[in-house]
This record gives structure tokens, sequence and C-alpha cells, in this order.
């Protein structure tokens, strides 16, 4: 069963970027997100969540707040928002993967060095270029946002499903 670990972005901030994504979509057209704003820990990997859970039972790692930045894009499909570099964020996401690999779970090569960031708005597919990411990040960028700082105290073990991605464990985090 395919598997993912992100950290779900809490309210208030939850609603404002859903706000985003509504605006973008309605004036740039492009595809509904099939999950709520969050930032991936982990990409799908094969592995039971149910598994997942038990590996990160009595995790520890501190809580953080983190920033976004400003809003970017990944080639001509996706207008996100960045997340600046903490060395917590990369300090809980090496402990994770240090938990899976500890753990037997074998991580792909391309899965080591992440950009965290909230993905706001998506092209239908990759090689449609008919979606201007470009321009969606500058109207973005433009516009006046008041986003508090997030708060991360937990982060979410997903599960596919065949309605979409599903939360399956939430993994509080402490101190």
């Amino acid at each position: 069963m395919k598997s993912m670990i992100a950290f779900m972005i809490p309210n208030p901030q939850k609603d404002m970027y859903f706000e985003l994504q509504e605006k973008i979509f309605l004036e740039f057209g492009g595809k509904k997100l099939g999950m709520p704003p969050h930032i991936t820990l982990k990409i799908p990997f094969n592995k039971d969540p149910e598994e997942l859970a038990q590996m990160f039972d009595g995790f520890s790692s501190p809580k953080f707040t983190i920033e976004r930045t400003k809003f970017y894009r990944f080639g001509e499909y996706v207008a996100y928002d960045a997340i600046g570099q903490s060395f917590e964020m990369n300090k809980l996401a090496n402990s994770i993967n240090n938990t899976l690999i500890d753990n037997g779970v074998t991580l792909r090569a391309d899965d080591k060095d992440r950009t965290f960031h909230i993905t706001v708005a998506k092209s239908k597919g990759r090689g449609m270029h008919n979606f201007p990411a470009y321009q969606v990040a500058n109207k973005l960028n433009a516009m006046h946002h008041d986003f508090p700082p997030i708060k991360v105290n937990k982060f979410t073990i997903c599960k596919k499903t065949d309605k979409g991605w599903r939360s399956h464990a939430n993994i509080t985090l402490g101190r």
C-alpha cells in the first residue's frame, strides 16, 4: 500500500491557502488539488501506513515554527509557496529518514533533498504547456498576504485510497 508523510497546514493558514487556491483555479484553471494544504516530508512510497504508525510510536522531535517566504514555480506546471529552509524542518525530515532506514525502509535516491513548499496551483498534467505557472507565481507575489507563522507540532502518515490521499495517523512532536 502506498504511504506518504506530510505536515498538514493547520488553521487559520489552511483556510487562507484554500482561498488562494480557489482564486487561482477560477482565474487560471489547472487542476483541483487532491489534498489539503501540506508540506511533503516523504514522497509516496510502498509501505503499510499501520506499520509506519508503529515505527513512529514514541518518536521524539521538538516542536517549531516555520514562515513562508515567496511564491515560486516548478517549470510550467506547479506554483508553490516556499517555506524558509529552517534548521528544524531539515532536522525533522532527517529524523524521519533515519527512523525509516533503521526500520528497513529503502528510500528512493531522489528523495534525499527536498524543497519544502506548499503547492498552490497545478496544471492538469506534466507536459501541458497551457498553464502559466510563472504568471500565477507573479500574481500571488503581487497580492498582499498576511500569513502568520505556522506552528509545526505534528506530522501525518497518509495512505493512498481509491478516493485519493487520506490521513491515517498523526505523530505528535514534543518538547
